[in-house]
């Protein structure tokens, strides 16, 4: 089984498996993880520090090659050890810019 196969299982969004980073802070705390799954309601990060469940979390993150590091609201809505994935309270800026980029990188490396 995939790391967070079982968060992928609901699909209401497309979402983009990726490569990249992610900072979050709830509360005072701050901590960073890596970024493996981004859609247009939320993202799955996989951390050492995962905030509670049902927090909400401010967001920076970022995907390996693109070229704009994006900042979003968000709230923890599945958590097992080690990855957390929230939805967006607040959506980032320039999302759907980002989701296009993808899509494209993916129908490039079909060709």
């Amino acid at each position: 089984m995939e790391i967070g196969s079982q968060f992928l299982e609901r699909r209401h969004d497309r979402r983009f498996p990726v490569h990249g980073s992610a900072e979050f802070q709830a509360r005072e705390s701050q901590a960073t993880g890596e970024l493996l799954v981004v859609s247009n309601g939320g993202l799955l990060i996989r951390s050492v520090c995962c905030p509670a469940l049902y927090a909400e979390i401010a967001v920076r993150f970022s995907v390996n090659d693109y070229r704009e590091r994006l900042s979003g609201i968000g709230k923890v809505m599945r958590k097992q050890p080690g990855l957390f994935a929230i939805v967006f309270v607040k959506q980032p800026n320039r999302i759907r810019e980002l989701l296009d980029w993808l899509q494209a990188q993916e129908t490039s490396a079909k060709h």
